[in-house]
């Protein structure tokens, strides 16, 4: 897919551009392919759903955010509601979002027909369902229109795909009232089609009803916590936050931290010429540095990809790749580096993907390429060969502040990570730390 021509790539960069992004043509892509594979799954098919494509992606480029929240915001755009738009992003100020809806001509031309695309998803799903299954439930339903199943039997299959659909669109939103899922359906409105399909084939759907408010209480924590550290103000993504806390409170659990009274989060999916290093006091709930910091550049010559100086776009272990890594690291005490000056060594704790951090020599130190000066000069910062490299002016203050045993979790958009990382599991840990 990241590979693939889009049709629409120069309008697409110049609109990135226009809107101060740096993202790069495969990302660019990726969103334009994603919003019109979307459109093309919702059941409703417009005359150029690339040109439509092109529109909503625009549109989600005009929020001017990192590459994660647009296609997020390019997934809510789709749905054209007013909540699905306000799930995607709460944390943004309304007024902007109505106005680029109200103002939208694409979707009052293409999309007055389309309704919530959840929604419509789901019906399909359960009318699929009800057609391959004779359910008890539907020829009751048949028998409130005065046929019997025999007779339904004998109809045209758009008459009873009609029935189906009917039959379904109650169901759902009988259900939906029945377990007062509207908190579920809004947070969650992408895994609705399964949720409500588990409801009618399970045998204990109050067990499901219950694991899924449970999700919404966590998901609801987060936010009122991303709101309470005021991470967005200093420029933290949401996702970061979100992680970087998951991954702390596991790994307090577990004992490996010395410190836990600060912990570190650096968020790759921010573009270099922004800061994006964050040093959160966990007692105090508050983030109380946000600092630049580099990023390694890459090793074409060794084979490995080269990251551009704007934007992280691949992140790596080995020895010889100059990438940097992601996921949990512990940080050590501070030392004099022969070439470096004043240093902090990390070490990562996580197999596959940075275990070999701190004998790759990856580590904290300054570099004029990471001042804020060189960023506003060049707007990017320069690139490291791995290593975290901070404003000299800042770089003492970071490594006194974090030294010592704290957690320092690298974040990147990288959905190998994200799935298979044992210390973002159990995201319900968030629901103690808010009781602290």
């Amino acid at each position: 897919m990241y590979n693939t021509k889009i049709d629409y790539g120069s309008e697409l960069f110049n609109a990135s551009k226009q809107n101060n992004l740096n993202f790069s043509l495969p990302q660019l892509n990726f969103l334009h392919l994603h919003t019109t594979e979307k459109i093309r799954l919702s059941g409703y098919t417009p005359q150029n759903p690339q040109e439509l494509a092109l529109e909503i992606v625009k549109k989600a480029l005009s929020f001017n955010e990192n590459f994660s929240n647009t296609l997020r915001i390019a997934n809510a755009l789709l749905a054209n509601t007013y909540d699905a738009v306000k799930n995607a992003y709460k944390n943004r100020g309304m007024i902007g979002i109505n106005n680029l809806l109200e103002s939208s001509e694409i979707f009052d031309r293409e999309t007055r027909y389309m309704k919530d695309n959840a929604e419509i998803t789901t019906i399909n799903t359960l009318a699929e369902y009800y057609k391959n299954n004779n359910t008890y439930g539907f020829k009751l339903f048949l028998s409130t229109k005065n046929y019997s199943y025999t007779e339904f039997n004998n109809l045209d299959e758009k008459t009873k795909t009609a029935f189906y659909q009917e039959y379904a669109k109650n169901r759902f939103n009988l259900l939906l009232e029945k377990y007062d899922a509207y908190e579920i359906f809004e947070e969650f409105p992408e895994e609705m089609p399964q949720f409500f399909l588990n409801l009618e084939t399970n045998q204990n759907p109050q067990k499901i009803v219950g694991e899924y408010k449970q999700k919404v209480l966590i998901a609801k924590t987060f936010e009122e916590l991303y709101k309470r550290f005021e991470a967005e103000k200093v420029g933290m993504s949401f996702e970061a936050f979100k992680y970087g806390l998951t991954v702390y409170l596991n790994a307090k659990e577990k004992g490996i931290l010395n410190r836990t009274d600060v912990f570190t989060i650096i968020d790759y999916s921010k573009p270099s010429n922004e800061k994006r290093l964050f040093v959160l006091d966990m007692t105090n709930h508050k983030v109380f540095l946000s600092e630049f910091v580099s990023h390694g550049k890459g090793n074409p010559k060794n084979g490995f990809p080269l990251n551009s100086n704007e934007k992280v776009e691949y992140v790596g272990n080995e020895y010889g790749s100059n990438l940097s890594p992601v996921g949990l690291h512990i940080t050590k005490y501070p030392e004099e580096h022969q070439e470096k000056g004043f240093i902090l060594r990390v070490e990562g704790v996580e197999k596959g993907y940075n275990e070999a951090t701190l004998n790759r020599g990856v580590f904290f130190h300054e570099s004029p390429y990471s001042s804020e000066e060189y960023i506003k000069r060049n707007n990017y910062a320069g690139r490291s060969w791995g290593c975290f490299t901070t404003d000299p002016k800042k770089h003492r203050e970071i490594v006194e502040s974090i030294s010592g045993g704290s957690g320092v979790f690298v974040y990147f958009d990288d959905e190998d990570y994200i799935q298979n990382s044992v210390y973002i599991k159990n995201e319900a840990k968030v629901l103690e730390f808010v009781k602290l």
